[in-house]
């Protein structure tokens, strides 16, 4: 497990600010989807979400700016980010990637599509709090099942940085209950 981090921390550390080919690619993109792949594919969820990407051939980029992750649907594409010549804390792009797979998954199952403003202020509003607390959840339980199937402390570390925790211990509550009790 160690070997795994200590690949992603190499990866993470910055080396300039240029990415490939003068892009906005980060310049270590490929170790760091690499690494952080690895360890999510160690989560039930986080090797679910991973086949799907690649059922759906969905590209997979790290992008060197502030914005967390997300997905362009018009390039079929995923990305996480971190700000040129910074780096980014190892599980933070874990728990990034299984943000960015789920929102790919939201549009193209059409499960929680992006809202059009057409849809009226207070149902827009609604909608995209559905798709943050959808992402969130799923980010919620890959973090718990790394928690839970491999001892990693550092990923709950960082998920409290991001100011998650409050959602870690609900769910760990939850998980917890005897199984009459959980509601679905």
């Amino acid at each position: 497990m160690s070997d795994l981090i200590a690949k992603l921390n190499k990866a993470l550390k910055p080396k300039g600010t240029s990415g490939p080919q003068g892009t906005f690619r980060h310049e270590n993109e490929a170790e760091i989807l690499d690494a952080a792949k690895k360890l999510l594919a160690k989560s039930h969820f986080g090797r679910e979400l991973l086949t799907y990407a690649d059922t759906k051939k969905l590209e997979m980029h790290v992008l060197r700016n502030k914005k967390d992750f997300g997905y362009l649907p018009e390039n079929s594409a995923i990305y996480i980010s971190c700000p040129a010549g910074q780096s980014m804390p190892p599980a933070r792009a874990v728990i990034h990637l299984a943000g960015a797979i789920r929102k790919a998954y939201q549009e193209v199952d059409g499960s929680i599509p992006t809202p059009s403003v057409q849809v009226g202020r207070e149902r827009f509003s609604r909608q995209l709090v559905e798709k943050s607390t959808d992402s969130s959840l799923y980010q919620t339980i890959v973090v718990y099942e790394l928690v839970q199937n491999t001892g990693l402390l550092e990923i709950l570390d960082e998920f409290d940085r991001m100011g998650y925790r409050s959602l870690y211990e609900a769910y760990a509550l939850k998980q917890a209950e005897p199984e009459g009790k959980k509601e679905e």
